[in-house]
């Protein structure tokens, strides 16, 4: 749940994150020709890296918008913020999930949810390319921004399919321009240091375009550049000879809007397609922090001098079906005659209204009732849907509906947007995410409706994360590697109500009754009203907007740790009555006894934020207060992670957001769960869990519960540990599941490839009253609606292996069989265990602090990668910690060399534990020495065996400069020629590889030294250099293989054992 670093205690600097090419790694353009030249002429392919000429055509004049009406469900094919590129899935290119990226000439770099950056060193161009959904009919609309660092020579974007470019544009010497079929037409000029925004309206049925620049029109009905009749494909690029740097902010791609307005290619001036009206009104674009930083852009509309009501309006081809209009509007000093208004012409239809503390709506005769209520410096979220049939409307505030089904004015032809602000002296109001479309009716076959599975006393909830809508997160590239994580949703988007109301089906059916939804603070704009929070398209856009919304309840958890900065003003003024307005008032938000349930993740870290434990109290005093004054009685605070201030901040309860491996096992489980409530400090709440394995994330191996044992362990917690509470107990009868959807870090219950439905069947069998019903997943039609975002063929290279073997076999072992021989553990320098003694086959000793240590003896001499695991059994106090080491090559005791040890049992029962050492990416090498971190807590253990298992390397392994890879394997070719994964390879002895998949090429820059090979070929290049190959290369499990004897050419020693099965590559 932790998805980045704390902003707090770890800067975000450029330093942190940027991979830099190698310095002199480029290569001229002549250089880079010469070679691909001589490559192409082995293999007989033509390099294509810039678009094919096309036949000239007279260029349209520019006229007005005038494209074709869209077609089709209004949605987002593409909506990439680069908040959080994927930096897991290869250890050293930094790729967008969702993306093609050739970066061996260059980088791609980022902080997170703040900038993202491409760097070219020149020579190789940097290039990527986005496959999104088929666009075959209609209008599609590409928005991004960019914003030059240096100079842009040669940078190009473009729009269109796999050898045909709709539209290209350059940046080229000051100027962005656009490759017309008659020639090149300069569109606005480029600055170093200044947003930069574009948006391209294509429509397919005439097959021509429309550019807007920082929203001016650029030009328009331009012909596509090259004939295209699909359109799924967005690439960035630069030239050879380009060298400098760039940001790109933001690239999102839309159909089926009648109206899409959100800023974001507006960061000046305002959009041509709005006209404005208004003595006195200054209209203008401001950046606000109240969201995620791509979308820190809004219209500010001052009427502050004005005379006369301002006016913001948009035309668009007129509509009589049925309409669905939204809107977010700021008013800080209050809204003063705030409107939004659908018409055919000028006369009204739907009338939407705020001032003098009210959101009204007008009824059939025009007449403004009011729906809702209207407080200053609060960003409101209002949505409409009409019935045009009927001549009704619903109105939704804030996720809440306001108005349901009344009559409105009966005007058809709808044809005109316009929005109001009134003058005086608070007419100041922030405009945003302006959307119309269509409302399409529900899919014949949508989700079946559910039947809530009835669970008498008890109330069972399930933690949710929020950070599966592509394009905001690490994304779903981070998973699919591992496909037993792979959601019977498919790669969903969160977004989405339909998917929505898919996991409100699973959830209800099988006694879930509420979810507990993490929310994050925007990283930025302290003292700025939120519009919305970080990864809040779950709750905001698939909850508010889903069909069986009402049948859960859900409440929130502020996760502090890697939301952005707050303090007691910004607290106060901006959080506190943003969590009450939309979340304490909505009226599916869990509330007992009149008291909304609420989560803080850390209270160490909001006593850190606040100064000490008596301010951190004094704000959530405040926050009660706040939360009674809205009509509540109180409010129940649950943290997970809690302190002995714990009771002092005013937190309730206690729980636990992951249970962490340990839940594998029955025994260990309910021991821990037991220690915990002992060492609780306020009342606690159970959480039940299916273990957790962080391999994609953390790249940590874990341990998962077989959903027998799951169910098992749920029993024990109601039939014996909730009884065992105090009567006044919260967690009497609320328990939590741990967790939805935590894919990533690896502990989750939402039904997947990993174990169906399982895991929430368990859930009913223990809690219902009755069996639950049948198990109902989505067909292929249903299923290909839910992850539009994420590219529908995409594949990733698989590297979900089962863990190593524990045999009997080990390296050394240390028993304590003789008395008073320690055989060679010492304490740790912290000198924090005391009464070592060996007696009767067993070590017993004391721990006095918090970090008690004990060391092995020095020069180990263990070979790391066939010593998968360390075996411990033990018994303790309280629950052992982790296992640190250091090897010959680095002798420092730090955080990142230490695996958890899992027992099975603890308590002062011996139990036996196994540090996953294999999972660690330091242990390599030679292993020097060992350090078993007992417990944090002072305590008695005694040890009875300690062992250093060996599990030889298996058939067919590869070593990199000492290194080994369980998921990096060669292969024999036919001719018995050992091949290996050239992209591994490259990275592992420093070097930036990329594919090409256009050409089948794979490329790489070490050194200065360009690297290219094909697929099928039987020769290679290194530089202006033919190598001939053993064995022609090949693609196979998504990966581009190799002759391992190419790289001999690059002056590295490669050995091959064919008895060992074994193949070494050392410099």
């Amino acid at each position: 749940m932790r998805d980045a670093v704390d902003p707090d205690t770890e800067s975000v600097l450029e330093s942190e994150w940027l991979l830099q090419p190698e310095p002199g790694n480029g290569i001229s353009r002549r250089s880079f020709l010469a070679i691909a030249a001589a490559a192409a002429a082995a293999s007989g392919l033509a390099l294509g890296d810039t678009p094919a000429p096309v036949a000239a055509r007279p260029l349209p004049a520019i006229v007005g918008r005038g494209v074709s009406a869209s077609t089709g469900t209004a949605r987002y094919l593409v909506e990439e913020d680069f908040h959080m590129p994927n930096a897991v899935t290869d250890p050293i290119l930094v790729v967008p999930s969702g993306w093609d990226v050739r970066q061996a000439g260059g980088s791609f770099t980022f902080a997170y949810g703040r900038w993202a950056k491409v760097t070219d060193g020149g020579g190789l161009p940097i290039v990527m390319q986005r496959r999104f959904t088929a666009h075959t009919a209609g209008v599609l609309t590409v928005d991004f921004r960019f914003e030059p660092i240096t100079q842009l020579n040669g940078v190009t974007w473009t729009i269109g399919t796999t050898g045909a470019n709709a539209v290209v544009l350059t940046a080229n010497s000051g100027q962005l321009s656009l490759q017309t079929p008659s020639g090149t037409q300069n569109l606005a000029s480029t600055a170093i240091g200044t947003p930069m925004g574009v948006r391209v309206v294509l429509d397919l049925a005439a097959a021509q375009f429309t550019v807007y620049v920082n929203g001016a029109l650029a030009a328009s009905a331009v012909a596509f550049a090259q004939a295209a009749t699909v359109l799924d494909l967005f690439t960035m690029q630069t030239s050879e000879a380009f060298v400098g740097n760039f940001y790109i902010d933001t690239v999102r791609i839309h159909r089926g809007f009648l109206v899409n307005e959100s800023f974001v290619t507006v960061p000046s001036g305002l959009p041509a397609d709005w006209s404005t009206a208004g003595a006195g009104a200054v209209f203008s674009i401001a950046e606000l922090h109240g969201s995620s930083y791509a979308d820190r852009y809004s219209l500010l509309v001052n009427t502050t001098a004005a005379t006369e009501t301002a006016t913001f309006r948009r035309a668009f081809a007129a509509q009589n079906d049925d309409l669905t209009l939204e809107f977010r509007f700021l008013a800080p000093s209050g809204a003063q005659n705030v409107s939004a208004v659908l018409s055919a012409g000028t006369t009204a239809g739907v009338q939407i209204g705020a001032s003098g503390g009210s959101i009204t709506y007008a009824d059939a005769s025009g007449t403004p009732v009011v729906c809702y209520d209207c407080k200053p410096n609060l960003w409101y979220h209002v949505r409409v849907t009409t019935d045009t049939t009927n001549n009704l409307a619903t109105v939704w505030v804030n996720g809440k509906t306001a108005a349901s089904g009344v009559a409105i004015p009966a005007v058809t032809a709808i044809d005109t947007l316009t929005f109001g602000v009134g003058a005086g002296a608070s007419g100041k109001v922030y405009l945003d995410d302006i959307r119309l479309s269509l409302t399409p009716p529900l899919p014949s076959d949508y989700v079946p409706t559910p039947v809530p599975l009835n669970t008498g006393d008890y109330l069972v909830g399930v933690q949710t994360f929020a950070g599966w809508r592509e394009g905001h997160h690490q994304g779903w590239d981070a998973l699919s590697p591992y496909p037993s994580r792979k959601p019977l949703l498919g790669w969903y988007d969160e977004g989405d109500p339909e998917v929505t109301d898919w996991g409100i089906k699973w959830m209800v059916e099988n006694g879930i009754s509420f979810e507990l939804a993490c929310w994050f603070r925007p990283l930025d704009g302290v003292g700025q009203p939120i519009k919305v929070p970080d990864l809040g398209h779950h709750i905001h856009q698939g909850l508010f907007t889903s069909q069986y919304k009402s049948l859960v309840k859900f409440a929130i958890m502020y996760e502090n740790i890697s939301s952005g900065a707050t303090n007691s003003s910004d607290f106060r003024t901006v959080m506190v009555p943003y969590w009450i307005e939309y979340y304490f008032r909505d009226p599916d938000y869990l509330v007992i006894d009149n008291k909304p349930v609420f989560s803080i993740y850390s209270i160490p870290k909001l006593i850190t934020t606040f100064g000490s434990a008596a301010a951190a109290a004094a704000e959530v005093a405040y926050l009660r207060t706040a939360v009674q004054a809205a009509g509540f009685d109180d409010l129940i605070i649950i943290a997970p992670q809690v302190d002995a201030n714990a009771p002092t901040v005013g937190v309730d309860a206690q729980y636990k957001y992951s249970v962490g491996s340990v839940a594998a096992l029955t025994e260990g489980y309910r021991q821990n769960l037991l220690t915990w409530r002992g060492n609780a400090v306020v009342d606690v709440v159970p959480t039940i869990s299916m273990g957790q394995d962080q391999l994609p994330w953390n790249l940590t191996p874990g341990a998962w519960a077989s959903v027998t044992d799951f169910e098992a362990n749920a029993t024990w917690v109601r039939d014996t540990f909730m009884p065992a509470l105090p009567s006044t107990s919260l967690g009497r009868s609320m328990v939590l599941v741990d967790n939805w959807n935590e894919f990533g870090e690896g502990h989750f219950v939402m039904p997947s490839a990993l174990a169906g439905f399982g895991y929430v069947n368990a859930v009913a069998d223990v809690f219902g009253a009755s069996a639950h019903g049948t198990n109902v997943t989505p067909t292929t039609t249903q299923a290909a609606r839910l992850g539009l975002l994420y590219p529908a063929a995409r594949t990733q290279p698989l590297k979900e292996l089962p863990p190593p073997a524990k045999p009997e076999d080990y390296w050394t072992r240390w028993t304590f069989n003789t008395d008073g021989d320690v055989e060679g553990w010492t304490n740790s320098e912290k000198n924090q265990v005391t009464n070592i003694q060996v007696l009767g086959g067993v070590m017993t000793a004391t721990s006095i602090g918090t970090d008690p240590g004990l060391v092995s003896p020095d020069h180990l001499g263990i070979d790391a990668k066939q010593a998968p695991w360390v075996r411990v059994r033990m018994k303790s106090d309280t629950p052992p910690e982790y296992l640190y080491f250091i090897t010959d090559a680095d002798t420092a005791w730090t955080q990142d060399k230490g695996t958890q040890v899992i027992f099975d049992a603890y308590n002062d029962e011996f139990g036996i534990g196994y540090a996953a050492m294999w999972g660690n990416p330091k242990w390599v090498g030679t292993i020097r020495q060992i350090r078993l971190d007992m417990m944090s807590t002072a305590g008695n253990f005694t040890i009875d065996e300690i062992r250093v298992v060996k599990v030889p390397l298996p058939a067919l392994s590869l070593l990199v400069s000492g290194k080994y890879s369980r998921t990096a394997v060669p292969l024999i070719a036919p001719n018995g020629t050992p091949m290996v994964p050239a992209a591994y390879v490259v990275e592992a002895i420093g070097g930036r590889p990329e594919w090409r998949p256009d050409v089948q090429w794979f490329v790489g820059v070490r050194s200065g030294t360009t690297l290219i090979a094909q697929v099928g070929s039987s020769s290679a290049w290194v530089g202006a250099t033919s190598v001939h190959l053993d064995a022609p290369c090949q693609w196979v499990g998504g990966r581009f293989y190799i002759a391992a004897t190419y790289f001999q050419s690059l002056g590295f020693t490669v050995t091959w054992d064919a008895t060992a099965q074994l193949l070494t590559i050392t410099p």
